[in-house]
Formats: C-alpha cells, structure tokens, sequence
C-alpha cells in the first residue's frame, strides 16, 4: 500500500479474526484494485484500496461498523454499503470523501 507500512496488513487481520470470531467459520476477503484518488485542490494523489465480505456472510451493518471503529485505515465503504459489505484501506476518511465526490461530478 501506499501509506501506513504494514499497519493496514495488520489491521485487516484484526478485522478478519474479529468477524471469523464473531460468525464462528472461516472467512473470505475479496480484495479489489487499488484506485488513485485525486482532487484539483490536494497536492499529490493518494490511493484506495477495497475489499468485501461475500454477502453470503450475513452481519448486520451495525456490528460491522462497531468492529473497525478503532481500526484507523479502514474504512466502510458506503456508497455500496445497501449492496454489500464493503470497505475501504485509505490514509485519512478525507480520501474517501474525495473519492465519492468524483462519482458525483460523473
């Protein structure tokens, strides 16, 4: 990843123990492509990086919020939040939001 070293490896260990703990069986991420963030105003690009829990694993929205509240890289993901669970690795939440205001502008 761009940014954080190892601490985003580490706190989507967390976040996978934590739901393996939670459901009681194993687990599978999909992970997706990094995309490159960039607004007029910021001075250099940063970078998202997104993963999702297959829906046939089924936690309701509120218990997965509460498992990354303290995990500072991820990030819910929720322009697709209704669909999936799915989140987001980035620097700051600010990136997120940039990244939602380009699909706005589209």
């Amino acid at each position: 990843m761009h940014y954080y070293g190892y601490q985003w490896e580490e706190q989507v260990s967390k976040l996978v123990s934590r739901i393996t703990l939670h459901l009681q069986t194993e687990i599978k991420l999909n992970f997706l492509d990094t995309v490159e963030v960039n607004q007029p105003s910021w001075e250099k690009s940063e970078y998202i990086y997104g993963f999702n829990l297959p829906s046939k694993f089924d936690i309701d929205k509120d218990v997965l919020a509460d498992m990354v509240k303290d995990l500072d890289c991820i990030h819910i993901n929720k322009r697709y939040w209704k669909y999936e669970n799915a989140f987001v690795i980035c620097r700051e939440p600010w990136v997120l939001q940039g990244w939602y205001d380009i699909f706005k502008r589209a």
